[in-house]
C-alpha cells in the first residue's frame, strides 16, 4: 500500500511551495485591505467633526445685522475675522459703517469670534443695530461691505469663508492651509 503522502509528493513536488507563495499572498492581501480600512476610517472620523460656516445679513422688524452659524456636525475654531470696507481692511465696526451715518454709529450689539469655538447649530450676531433709520442707511451701504472668517476642525483642516458682498449674502468657501493671525481689528 502506497503512503498518501509520498501519492501527493508525486503528484505535486512542490506543494509546500505552492502554499507558501499563497500564504505570502493573503498575508500581503490582508495588509492592503487593513491600511486601506484605516485610511477609510481616518476620513469617517475627520467627516464626522467637519465644521461649516455660514454668514449672511438680515434685516427687518430687528434692525440690520450679520449673523454667522455652524451648519456643520462639528465645532468650528474661529482663528481670525476681518471685516473690510471698499476692499480696504478695518480695525472696528465704527471703522467699517460709523461714516457713513451723520451722528456715527447708533447703538448696536456685537460679538467677539475671534478665538471662540462656535459649536454645531450655534448662530452668533457679530453685530446687531437697532431697527430705525440708521439699520436701514447701514443695510442700503453694506454692499461696499466685505467678510473673511478663517476657520478650523478640531484636526486642524482649516478654511476661509469670504462673504464679498454682505448685502447680498454670498459665501464662498475655500481650504485653507492654515490660518493667520491677523493683528488689525478682532472681531
Amino acid at each position: 500500500m502506497v503512503d498518501p503522502h509520498e501519492r501527493l509528493e508525486r503528484r505535486f513536488p512542490n506543494a509546500s511551495m505552492i502554499t507558501a507563495i499563497a500564504a505570502g499572498i493573503i498575508s500581503i492581501s490582508a495588509l492592503g485591505v487593513s491600511l486601506y480600512e484605516a485610511y477609510l476610517m481616518r476620513l469617517e472620523s475627520r467627516a464626522a467633526v467637519l465644521p461649516i460656516l455660514e454668514s449672511w445679513s438680515s434685516y427687518g422688524s430687528e434692525g440690520f445685522g450679520i449673523n454667522v452659524a455652524n451648519k456643520g456636525i462639528g465645532p468650528a475654531l474661529i482663528r481670525s475675522v476681518q471685516l473690510f470696507r471698499d476692499g480696504t481692511a478695518a480695525g472696528s465696526w465704527a471703522d467699517v459703517y460709523g461714516d457713513m451715518l451723520e451722528g456715527g454709529m447708533p447703538r448696536f450689539s456685537m460679538a467677539m469670534i475671534t478665538g471662540n469655538v462656535m459649536m454645531p447649530g450655534e448662530i452668533v450676531a457679530a453685530i446687531q443695530v437697532e431697527p430705525g433709520e440708521a439699520a436701514t442707511h447701514l443695510w442700503r451701504n453694506s454692499e461696499r461691505v466685505s467678510m473673511k472668517i478663517c476657520y478650523c476642525s478640531v484636526y486642524e483642516d482649516c478654511w476661509t469663508q469670504s462673504l464679498d458682498n454682505v448685502r447680498a449674502g454670498i459665501p464662498r468657501t475655500e481650504e485653507a492651509a492654515q490660518c493667520e493671525v491677523v493683528e488689525q481689528g478682532r472681531f
